[in-house]
C-alpha cells in the first residue's frame, strides 16, 4: 500500500481529533513525542483495536518499526512489559528490530504464568508476528517463551513452524510468502491453527501442555533464560495475548497492516 493512502487519512483525522484514550495514555509514555501525522496513525491502531475488541484481548501489541528506539519497546496494550534490548539487536527506524543470529534478542518481560490476570493461558493463546525480511530460511524463532510455544516463520522447507502450549511443531506450508503477519494461535484444549496475513494456512490438533514459566523472548526463544536459535529477520511488530479466531486474527492484520504501509515498513 503506497505511504500516501496512509498520509490521506491522516490529513481527516489531523483536524480537531479526539484520540483513542489507550492512545493518549501511550503518548505520554514517549521519550520523543510524536508528530501529529504519526499520532494519527497509531491512534488509527487503537480504536481498530477497541472496535474489534481486541484492545481487551491482548497482554502485548508491539509497533517496532517506530520512529525510534524507545517508541518500538513500548507495549501499546498497557505500561507493562515492555522490551529490554538484549545484546545489541539492530533497530532501523520505520522498519523495526533484526536480530543477529549468535546473542541479540529482545526480552519482553511478559511471562503468562506470573502476569497478573492474563489473556494468554493453557487453553487460550496466541502469538503473532509481522516480519518484514522473513525470505531468510532455517530454524531461527522470531518469538518464543520457551520450546512449547513458539514460531518460525520460514523454517527448513520453506514451513512456518510452531508450537503454542504443546509439543507438535507441525510444519505448515507458507506459499512462498516470507513476509507479512504470521499466528498461531490455540483457542480449546487441542485447536490450534496458523496464519498468515489473516487467513489460515494450516489447521492442526494437539493435546495443551502447561503455561512454561518464562518471559517471552523476539528474534529468539527463551530456553531456561537464555536466548537460543536466534533469528536473523527483521521484527516490525508482534502482538502476545489469548486465543484468536479467524476474524480475529484478520481484524488483528487489518489494525497493523495500514500503520506499518504508511510508514514505509512494508
Amino acid at each position: 500500500m503506497p505511504a500516501f493512502i496512509g498520509a490521506r487519512k491522516v490529513a481527516t483525522l489531523s483536524k480537531g481529533v479526539r484520540y483513542d484514550p489507550a492512545a493518549v495514555a501511550f503518548f505520554a509514555r514517549l521519550t520523543t513525542p510524536p508528530t501529529t501525522p504519526l499520532k494519527a496513525l497509531y491512534n488509527n491502531v487503537f480504536v481498530s483495536l477497541r472496535a474489534s475488541g481486541l484492545l481487551t484481548r491482548l497482554d502485548c501489541l508491539k509497533l517496532r518499526a517506530a520512529d525510534n528506539a524507545q517508541a518500538a519497546r513500548q507495549n501499546l496494550i498497557q505500561n507493562a512489559y515492555n522490551d529490554l534490548a538484549m545484546n545489541s539487536p539492530s533497530f532501523t527506524v520505520n522498519r523495526g528490530y533484526t536480530g543477529d543470529g549468535s546473542t541479540s534478542y529482545l526480552d519482553t518481560r511478559f511471562d503468562p504464568l506470573t502476569a497478573p490476570s492474563p489473556n494468554y493461558s493453557r487453553n487460550s493463546a496466541s502469538i503473532s508476528v509481522y516480519v518484514t525480511t522473513g525470505s531468510i530460511s532455517g530454524t531461527m524463532y522470531d518469538a518464543g517463551s520457551s520450546g512449547n510455544s513458539r514460531i518460525d516463520v520460514n523454517g527448513v522447507g520453506n514451513n512456518i513452524n510452531s508450537r503454542i502450549n504443546d509439543t507438535s511443531n507441525p510444519a505448515d506450508p507458507n506459499g512462498g510468502v516470507t513476509s507479512g503477519l504470521f499466528t498461531v494461535s490455540r483457542t480449546d484444549s487441542t485447536t490450534r491453527t496458523v496464519y498468515l496475513n489473516g487467513v489460515s494456512v494450516g489447521s492442526s490438533t494437539a493435546a495443551s501442555i502447561a503455561v512454561a514459566n518464562a518471559n517471552f523472548f523476539s528474534l529468539a526463544q527463551n530456553n531456561a533464560g537464555s536466548g537460543s536459535l536466534f533469528s536473523t529477520r527483521r521484527n516490525a511488530a508482534e502482538a502476545i495475548g489469548g486465543g484468536l479466531s479467524a476474524a480475529d486474527v484478520a481484524n488483528l492484520y487489518n489494525a497493523i497492516y495500514p500503520f506499518l504501509a504508511a510508514i514505509g515498513a512494508q
